[in-house]
């Protein structure tokens, strides 16, 4: 099939022109139009249900292509590593290794990935530069987790950036910035990291200047918000840097949970805060002279890993201090909030995802600790029947419930999610548990985080295994519990304590 043939065109032919016997459905190809618009206006469920209608009755590979697509489109990795994986002996293209491995990569299967993204570039020549360095990263990203970080970065580092295209020569110098952060260039790996992005705050259309990093005296600067809710809270505390070199500071937040405007209002040095999904939403910005990325941010100051400020910077409404105390405060058990899985938003977050039982192996272990589920959304299925972890769930209804709870326990566990970015800008003792491929906050191989001085850093060395991080959470939570015990009893034993 030509590039430009249109998919759903080949598709309606040869479709049968009536319901199929015995089935009330409609006729295939008003499914397939269905599956057409669904597609083309980003309602990628629907089209991938729908879809299932049409391959049951199609073996053309093309057909099972483009229904691999909607698998991956809709987070179904397994299954469209599947489909691609039957489908080469009938689309053999260089482009069809590199899906597939693609594919093979988010189903973790990274050992089969690696080695279709080997035969994919055998496949290429020098005449494809831009096909190669493409393949290239896939590779390094393949065998980055299977744990050998510095073969996958010195695949990088032979790459060729003379004959690439501007677009990709970005690609390959933004895949390097994580390993440069890991072997301790910091500025230089997050210099890297800032390339190629024509997404979230490059999106609005500004009438200041956007700001090189160069001194601003009394001029204020707009910081855009993007990515997740954990960077923009990630990155506000950037605003202590700022004002100490003299910088006005506002604010703005591509969410919008209200109770998120709020926390960033009250993070000290930022002026004002308003939401900004639109350009449309520019109307309400507050006067600005310069704007700046919130993810930007530490690149362009130009600091070092021990410039970042990693004290606490969040504050806590009073009045969900006292609702989340009387929710808590139950007995005086040791207090632990734990959360398994990620927003499932990104394409990569699946990764950091935690099986629940691991949890429920530490509630169980530790009878003396008071467990509670920090878990709202994404997650809540996995909880067994009888668990020893307390659900909040249904109680935690907004930004502001999950830090007023936070506020009263004595520490959180967590997977890599946006919930670390609380505890530790509240300054909560955390225990964070990362991917063999970390965030790159996580780069860094130490288990103290530079970003927080409250969070120890738990690796896991395999991947899909979490045995490693929770045998070592597991020693270091004993030591944590028997220092409050200590402490606990201490305060028992004082003539203050008995007299009253």
């Amino acid at each position: 099939m030509q590039p430009t043939q249109n998919i759903y065109d080949t598709l309606r032919q040869g479709l049968p022109k009536t319901p199929l016997q015995g089935k009330n459905i409609l006729p295939l190809p008003e499914i397939l139009t269905a599956i057409e618009f669904f597609d083309k206006t980003d309602q990628k469920a629907l089209a991938y249900d729908l879809a299932a209608h049409i391959i049951k009755h199609n073996n053309n590979p093309l057909v099972l292509d483009w229904y691999a697509d909607l698998c991956f489109d809709n987070h179904k990795y397994e299954e469209c590593y599947a489909i691609r994986e039957k489908n080469l002996s009938k689309l053999s293209s260089v482009q069809h290794y590199q899906k597939t491995a693609q594919a093979a990569f988010y189903a973790w299967k990274f050992e089969e990935s690696e080695q279709l993204v080997r035969t994919g570039l055998q496949h290429t020549t020098s005449n494809e530069p831009n096909l190669q360095a493409l393949l290239k990263i896939d590779l390094a990203l393949a065998i980055s987790y299977q744990g050998r970080y510095d073969e996958a970065f010195a695949i990088l580092q032979s790459i060729d950036l003379q004959p690439l295209d501007d677009r990709v020569k970005q690609s390959v110098q933004f895949a390097k910035g994580w390993y440069l952060v890991r072997l301790g260039q910091f500025s230089t790996g997050l210099k890297l990291l800032n390339l190629n992005r024509p997404w979230g705050a490059y999106t609005y259309q500004y009438t200041k200047p956007k700001w090189d990093g160069s001194p601003i005296p009394d001029k204020t600067l707009l910081i855009v918000g993007e990515g997740g809710i954990g960077d923009e809270i990630i990155s506000a505390r950037f605003v202590k840097i700022l004002r100490e070199r003299n910088i006005n500071c506002s604010m703005s937040t591509s969410h919008k949970d209200p109770s998120l405007l709020k926390a960033l209002q009250r993070i000290k040095g930022i002026d004002d805060v308003f939401q900004l999904t639109h350009s449309e939403h520019m109307v309400r910005c507050p006067h600005y002279d310069y704007w700046v990325s919130c993810i930007e941010l530490p690149s362009l100051l130009d600091i070092t890993e021990g410039d970042i400020p990693s004290s606490a910077y969040l504050k806590v409404l009073p009045s969900s201090v006292k609702k989340w105390k009387l929710l808590t405060h139950t007995n005086k058990k040791f207090k632990v909030g734990v959360k398994w899985a990620a927003s499932k938003n990104g394409r990569m977050n699946h990764m950091r995802d935690i099986p629940f039982r691991y949890f429920e192996d530490l509630a169980r272990s530790f009878p003396d600790i008071e467990f509670y589920s920090l878990q709202r959304d994404e997650g809540i299925q996995e909880m067994i029947p009888r668990s020893k972890i307390i659900p909040f769930h249904d109680k935690l209804e907004t930004l502001d419930d999950t830090l007023g709870c936070i506020e009263n326990l004595d520490m959180v566990i967590t997977c890599c999610s946006s919930m670390y970015t609380l505890s530790g800008g509240l300054g909560k003792k955390t225990f964070v548990v990362v991917p063999i491929v970390p965030y790159y906050i996580w780069a860094n191989p130490n288990k103290q985080s530079v970003w927080y001085d409250s969070i120890s850093i738990y690796r896991q060395s395999d991947h899909c295994n979490w045995d490693t991080p929770f045998n070592h959470i597991k020693k270091d939570l004993k030591v944590v519990l028997h220092t409050y015990l200590q402490s606990h009893r201490h305060k028992k034993s004082t003539p203050e304590s008995s007299a009253s």
